[in-house]
Order: C-alpha cells, then structure tokens, then sequence
C-alpha cells in the first residue's frame, strides 16, 4: 500500500505542479512518464517481490502507457465535458485507474509465477 500510496502521491504533486505551466493534457502525460520508472522499481522490490528484466519492464512500461491512455482521456472527460476544474478532476481519474492499474501491474509481474496463475 505504501508503495502505491507513494508513487501516486508524487504523481499528484507532479500533475498539480506542472498545471502552473502547462495545460492538463500534458501535465497528466508529463506526470504519468515519472510515474512509470517509479511504479516499476517499488512493485518489483516492494510489492510483486517479482524478478527485474528488459522485457519485463517494457511489457509495464507498455502497459502503463495504455493505460496511461485511458487515464488521461478520462480525465479530460471530467474536464471537458463535465467541466470539472483540473485540479480535482485527477483524483476521481486516479481512483478509477488505481484497481486498473495494480491488477494489471500484478499480471504483467507476476507472470510465470504462481501468484500470477491464480
């Protein structure tokens, strides 16, 4: 949980620094590449307790950007077209992406293992 907890705290704190710059598009973009190398390096070591590879971290790291895809049209949802300010829209888009996201970093990290069968 605090793995989890951490990285998408320093996601937020990115997205929300980067909108004094930037448009909400490019923030949640620029936010969510930090976010991948983190999220891999904590849920490898202190979550999955899974093996490091080339493979395996580009399999996440496509995986992410997928759904870093998804997250970033549903945030502009609630910005656009329910015009909710930007500043807010991110947590509702991070609660809807966060069991998208651990239950698809566990496949993609546990793969081959037991754990990743069940």
């Amino acid at each position: 949980i605090a793995a989890g907890a951490g990285n998408t705290l320093l996601s937020l704190i990115f997205y929300q620094a980067a909108l004094f710059i930037m448009g909400h598009v490019p923030a949640y973009t620029l936010a969510y590449v930090v976010s991948i190398t983190l999220a891999y390096y904590l849920y490898v070591r202190h979550v999955f307790a899974a093996q490091t590879s080339v493979r395996g971290f580009m399999l996440f790291a496509a995986f992410y950007s997928a759904s870093g895809l998804l997250g970033g049209l549903v945030n502009s949802g609630f910005i656009e077209a329910l015009g909710w300010h930007a500043r807010l829209a991110i947590f509702a888009t991070v609660a809807l992406m966060l069991p998208v996201n651990y239950f698809g970093s566990r496949r993609i990290l546990m793969r081959g293992t037991a754990a990743g069968r069940a």
